[in-house]
């Protein structure tokens, strides 16, 4: 009876993009049995997926406002519920595997959950993420390496998008945190932002995350740049949250040896100056994707199908032999979208 619960909520979550498939072994199950007591597991499946406020679900439910209240505090405290502010009201949904569930997990997360997570994203989850995700993600430079480009849109510009926020807040990166967990010391952890109401969730809703000031958002944004994560975001005008990526990252990982660039969207692709590089492969350790390779000629070169435009290799080469160049205007991301837009 336990079992048909969690296997009726999967197939629930499942529904919700990008998805959470099942797996012979069952441990997307145990996984579940840590975020949701089986009255939450009921109550999430009864929930609708556009958002309600406590009347609404109340009334739904056939419920008093008060019980309704307390189950959804718990849930949004437990992470299987996402709660936020439209129009002065606080609205609450069923939180997706992505971005929801799994950031969620890491208030809860220690070595034998982070083990469930890596056994679960090994066995169908990253194979899944690469055939099912759209190309929605975003890599934006980083500021050092932009800054010989005559041209750069405001949405490439991350400091920028920073100060175009009312609120920022950071939480710990799950990636990161579950690779820490499995053997894989990673630093840093805390680099994951989010915005307006999604940080007001992190940071006041779930206390998971922090509230920064924008002098402290531009500091980390910094420090990750120099550690060589890749900023992330979406080809969304309302950018919701920007994480900072290393080879540790679901996406990144779960594209492994295919083409990358048919996932994700940049403006920009590295380039070499093939007189002046020495082959001293600074670059390729600094690259999270294994974009380049040294050619016979002891020259870098940059496989095109798997360059992001991060110009993290641009910021490391001692000879200043990478830049990032401008792709072909039909290539080129002059707009971002609105969400209504995609659908």
């Amino acid at each position: 009876m336990e079992d048909s619960i969690y296997r009726r909520l999967q197939e629930k979550i499942n529904g919700y993009f990008p998805g959470y498939p099942a797996t012979s072994s069952g441990v997307e199950l145990k996984i579940l049995k840590i975020l949701f007591s089986e009255e939450d597991a009921e109550i999430y499946m009864k929930m609708d997926s556009v958002p309600e406020t406590l009347e609404m679900i109340a009334q739904r439910f056939g419920e008093d406002v008060d019980k309704t209240t307390m189950d959804m505090e718990r849930m949004v405290e437990r992470g299987s519920v996402l709660c936020m502010e439209m129009e002065g009201r606080k609205v609450y949904s069923p939180a997706p595997y992505m971005v929801g569930l799994y950031e969620n997990i890491v208030k809860l997360m220690d070595k034998e959950v982070a083990g469930l997570l890596e056994q679960y994203h090994k066995e169908v989850y990253f194979k899944h993420f690469a055939d099912n995700a759209p190309p929605l993600i975003k890599y934006i430079p980083v500021q050092e390496a932009l800054e010989a480009t005559p041209e750069v849109f405001p949405h490439d510009d991350v400091l920028k998008i920073l100060k175009s926020k009312n609120k920022i807040a950071v939480i710990e990166c799950a990636c990161r945190k579950q690779v820490s967990l499995t053997g894989t010391p990673t630093k840093p952890i805390e680099v994951c932002f989010s915005f307006n109401e999604y940080a007001d969730y992190y940071a006041k809703e779930r206390k998971q995350g922090r509230y920064l000031s924008l002098d402290e958002a531009i500091e980390i944004q910094k420090q990750c740049e120099a550690a060589g994560l890749v900023t992330m975001s979406t080809v969304m005008k309302d950018h919701q949250i920007m994480c900072h990526c290393d080879k540790h990252c679901i996406a990144l990982r779960s594209w492994g040896n295919r083409r990358p660039a048919d996932h994700f969207k940049s403006n920009y692709y590295s380039q070499v100056d093939t007189e002046s590089c020495t082959g001293c492969e600074e670059c390729l350790e600094r690259c999270p994707i294994e974009a380049i390779t040294i050619g016979e000629d002891q020259v870098a070169v940059i496989n095109l199908e798997r360059c992001m435009g991060c110009g993290l290799c641009v910021t490391i080469c001692p000879g200043e032999s990478l830049s990032l160049e401008k792709k072909a205007d039909d290539a080129l991301i002059k707009e971002l979208v609105n969400k209504e837009d995609l659908h």
